[in-house]
């Protein structure tokens, strides 16, 4: 004889339902983000052009893989995630993947919260600069920045305000750090 046992919704099961509804309501509204009419060399950083389903997925990939060391690096405080990536650079506790960086990113231009479990969202900036300069390539000025959040701000309702000139500082020095561990 069968037992019948009671289900329960994982939070995991919630979080894939709305990121699925988050991208069918991307292909069902209008864009919100028209590109700024420049074309900025982007480098690996035009993955943010990629579809939704896409950064869907590799968002998923990257809670998967997620863990509690993790959690810990992203709530540094920025001078300290800076030190780390100049120390550590490629033996760290965080995303390496353009890819899921981006979709991070984007995740926190969709209301300012991250799915990153205990991963404090009290400092986005702090996240978008982390996210940006660990998915980048190149330099990153405003013009960059611009492209980026506009790219991906793309089928978003409202997305987050962010600070262009600020952003792109950080995400540089984040960047640049890595560079120079990587030298």
């Amino acid at each position: 004889m069968l037992k019948r046992t009671s289900r329960t919704i994982s939070k995991r099961a919630i979080l894939i339902a709305v990121l699925v509804f988050q991208s069918l309501m991307m292909w069902c509204s209008p864009a919100v983000a028209q590109s700024e009419g420049s074309n900025p060399n982007l480098g690996r950083l035009a993955l943010s052009t990629t579809i939704a389903p896409v950064l869907v997925r590799a968002e998923l990939e990257a809670i998967a893989v997620f863990t509690s060391e993790m959690a810990s690096f992203y709530n540094l405080d920025f001078p300290d995630i800076v030190a780390e990536f100049r120390t550590n650079a490629g033996k760290g506790d965080y995303f390496e993947s353009p890819l899921q960086n981006l979709a991070l990113f984007r995740d926190l231009l969709i209301d300012g919260k991250t799915n990153l479990s205990g991963v404090s969202d009290n400092d986005t900036g702090k996240l978008l600069a982390v996210f940006l300069g660990v998915a980048a390539d190149r330099p990153i000025n405003e013009e960059i920045a611009r492209a980026v959040v506009s790219n991906l701000s793309r089928g978003l309702k409202q997305p987050l305000s962010v600070d262009l000139e600020l952003l792109s500082v950080d995400a540089e020095t984040v960047r640049s750090a890595i560079q120079e561990a990587n030298n």
